[in-house]
């Protein structure tokens, strides 16, 4: 741990800051309640909420705090800096730093709703089942460490006033970017996460925010209370590690080239007759199906459909033409975003001065926290305007008693409403970008069938969707002979590659024996490597730690970085360690290199000369490592071992309460599996049906209990299947003859699928039939051992 830590210092400390400053990418999913427990444990409501609240509040902080600091990297041109701040790889990392450079405040454009709308549901036991929503759960672990810390007979911490307030001040200088604290900045703080829905108005609100910060100390003591005891041992003990950091190794390297065994793998009249190929190619082959595919119609009414009229209602653009009349003649100006005066008749006039007759006041108080603006009522309007419609629209879709509710009574209701219908077809891994991830979502649900109409309306920020789905188009898994010329190109190209690296991987571990019992007997390694054909580079003394020499990097130059040899000794000497005696051997297995330059390098094999431990290090180089492995240490275990029991403790607990509302609910989720796999087995049998049409098989014996796959029969298909297809010899010889085939290539997936689902149906049933009862004793029986 300790080897890593000081190779890896810089970046190590970098990862420890931008934990600091979490980044949340937020989404808003509509009529979604990112406070529904789900029949989670009870707890005391008002704490709960406070906590959800405090959750909330810190992520919109930190959000803005690392928003902050990534301008004032980039403005001061630390631009490597605010990149690294960011993470993820360079390119992304500088598309991120411009977006967050050229975005508006987060806190003028995050809300509450809009950040717990991202929250999802988490499996806390691991059996596919989702037991509490994420808010929830880091509520709840908030809640439980804040009552450990106040707990006076354990802990009792107290944050004064003062240190409270030394945090406000602190934070607001912080994500203002002053140098001194100022009152007016801090109100306009409050005022804008008021706005957000992170606290509420007034005073009320600023003891919200008082409290969060007290939490917040409260949490940042509680941790360090909890871990001050890491990392606690004398320099001394450090010094065998600071030895092992420095010791040097000699070693003779030899590498496998590829462009050795090139001729050999490219060598084919036919490559598909190549010995391999069709194995290679059934490994790459999803790679180039065609997944599963649905079609669906839909009605879309759009909020700005309906912006028109209310904005001819409320003379909208009387007071735009009115401003935009003021600017060009008067000094009063109509500004850019930045602040500064546009010229007359500029080419955006219209356009800001529509946006800033939008922030003008309007009516009364909304959600009793904020003012109306002019365009908030129009969105409101034309909110409620094309929700009524879709209500009417659904109305005359779903009448009473009319079920089952078809996909084609779409067209028809549509046309009494002069709507029109849309239809798509797409996979769910590359979804049209034009339609809103809701409406995807609702696409792919479980309970839409084909030819059926989802019930229930879908609600996008800027529409409404009525949503039928026509058609699933189930997974086809192509054959080499359906690729296009360039796919299979491609194929033909990885197979090439894959069978020169095979080559070079059997020369290279048939050299590597050949040594091991070569040294044994006397003989040099370099002996062993000029018989092979192999090239062998003599390194000079190096260590595993310290940045490569030239020396050593132009030895290297041409074969791999001297960090790829650096890290396949550091783990052959791990597993040394391990050894005694006669087993420890000084030559590395055969090791694949695949890095950046691997169109020459197939790999190598390193033998270890010489291992030079280093001079006793003097007390400052001792005392500075210590150091830096005692608060490496710290770091590691603040905040989360010590809370382990806590955090397990409380796991039991939802689980226990997840586990008993799932047993409720278990007859609906049965119905619905079973629902689903008689869909799946009518499907197959119709194809079956079909596929022995199409052979000339028409015996009406064969055909006709296929074609009438009724419900009594569901989850029967398989066993169907054994007994006429499968067996030895199968009831239905000459139908086998043509089924089986179809169940291994075209229809061979639809066929997994229909395994899967069942699995999962008899997983249920034993869940039904005692499983989660049983669940539920050892998960109580669990909760209470120590």
């Amino acid at each position: 741990m300790f080897g890593t830590f000081r190779k890896h210092s810089q970046p190590l400390w970098i990862v420890i800051i931008i934990v600091i400053v979490i980044s949340f990418v937020v989404f808003f999913t509509p009529d979604f309640d990112p406070f529904d427990t789900g029949g989670t444990i009870t707890a005391d409501a008002a704490a709960v909420e406070q906590a959800r609240s405090e959750i909330l509040l810190n992520e919109v902080i930190e959000l803005r705090q690392r928003q902050s600091l990534v301008k004032r990297l980039t403005q001061a041109g630390r631009i490597q800096e605010a990149l690294q701040v960011v993470g993820g790889n360079e390119q992304e990392a500088f598309q991120q730093v411009m977006q967050l450079m050229r975005s508006p405040d987060v806190l003028a454009t995050t809300s509450a709703s809009r950040i717990a709308g991202n929250s999802r549901h988490i499996d806390l036991n691991g059996d596919n089942y989702n037991d509490i929503n994420s808010l929830e759960y880091r509520a709840r672990i908030r809640l439980r460490q804040l009552t450990l810390a106040k707990n006076k007979k354990q802990l009792g911490i107290r944050i004064s006033d003062s240190a409270v307030n030394a945090a406000r001040n602190s934070m607001v200088q912080n994500l203002t970017g002053a140098q001194e604290y100022n009152a007016d900045q801090y109100d306009q703080l409050l005022k804008q996460l008021n706005k957000g829905g992170f606290i509420k108005k007034g005073r009320i609100g600023q003891e919200q925010f008082e409290d969060y910060l007290r939490n917040r100390l409260m949490l940042l003591q509680l941790n360090a209370m909890m871990t001050r005891s890491a990392g606690f041992w004398p320099d001394t003990d450090m010094a065998e590690t600071l030895a092992q950091q420095n010791r040097e190794y000699a070693v003779e390297a030899a590498f496998v080239s590829l462009t050795n065994h090139t001729a050999s793998a490219t060598n084919y009249a036919n490559i598909t007759k190549a010995e391999g190929f069709t194995n290679h190619f059934n490994q790459v082959a999803v790679q180039y199906q065609v997944p599963v595919r649905r079609t669906i119609a839909y009605v879309k009414l759009a909020l700005a459909d309906f912006e028109g009229d209310i904005r001819k209602e409320l003379k909208f653009d009387d007071q735009v033409q009115k401003l935009i009349e003021l600017h060009n003649t008067t000094t009063n100006r109509i500004t850019e975003t930045n602040g500064t005066a546009l010229p007359i008749n500029a080419t955006n006039l219209l356009a800001r001065a529509e946006e800033e007759v939008r922030k003008t006041p309007f009516g009364e108080q909304i959600l009793g926290a904020q003012n109306k603006t002019l365009g908030d009522r129009i969105f409101l309007d034309s909110d409620a305007a094309a929700r009524a419609q879709a209500k009417a629209f659904r109305k005359a879709l779903f009448p009473p008693g009319g079920r089952p509710y078809a996909t084609t009574n779409l067209w028809a209701t549509a046309r009494q409403f002069n709507l029109e219908v849309q239809t798509a077809t797409f996979s769910r891994k590359a979804p049209p970008e034009d339609l809103p991830t809701v409406l995807i979502d609702a696409a792919f649900s479980s309970s839409l069938k084909a030819g059926k109409l989802l019930e229930s309306a879908v609600y996008s920020p800027e529409s409404i969707y009525i949503l039928g789905l026509q058609e699933i188009i189930p997974l086809k898994i192509r054959q080499y002979a359906e690729l296009t010329k360039d796919e299979q190109k491609k194929v033909d190209e990885e197979f090439l590659k894959s069978e020169t690296r095979r080559l070079a991987r059997e020369a290279g571990e048939k050299f590597q024996a050949t040594a091991t019992a070569n040294l044994k007997e006397g003989r040099p390694f370099i002996h062993s490597a000029t018989n092979a054909g192999l090239s062998v580079v003599t390194l000079p003394p190096f260590s595993l730690n310290a940045e490569a020499d030239t020396n050593l990097v132009d030895l290297l130059k041409g074969f791999v970085p001297p960090t790829t040899l650096q890290g396949a000794l550091y783990s052959f000497e791990q597993g040394q360690q391990s050894k005694v005696g006669p087993e420890k051997e000084n030559l590395t297995d055969y090791l694949e290199y695949a890095g950046d330059d691997s169109n020459t390098i197939a790999g190598y094999v390193l033998h270890v000369t010489g291992r030079i431990n280093p001079v006793t290090p003097d007390d400052t180089e001792l005392r500075a490592f210590a150091e830096r492995a005692r608060q490496y240490a710290r770091n590691q275990a603040a905040g989360s071992d010590w809370f382990v029991s806590y955090r397990r403790q409380l796991d039991s607990e939802i689980i226990i309460s997840s586990l008993e509302s799932r047993l409720e609910g278990l007859p609906s989720e049965i119905r619905e599996v079973k629902e689903n796999i008689l869909y799946k087995e009518q499907t197959l049998a119709r194809q079956f049906a079909n596929s022995l049409k199409q052979a000339g098989i028409t015996d009406g014996e064969i055909i006709s209990p296929l074609e009438k796959w009724a419900e009594a029969q569901t989850g029967t298909l398989k066993k169907f299947a054994s007994i006429n297809y499968f067996a030895t010899p199968p009831k239905q010889p000459e139908a086998a003859q043509i089924i089986v085939p179809l169940l291994s290539a075209k229809l061979r997936q639809p066929w997994e699928d229909l395994t899967e689902v069942t699995e999962e149906l008899e997983k249920l049933e034993k869940l039904k039939d005692g499983g989660i009862k049983k669940a539920i004793d050892e998960k109580i029986k669990s909760s209470k051992q120590k």
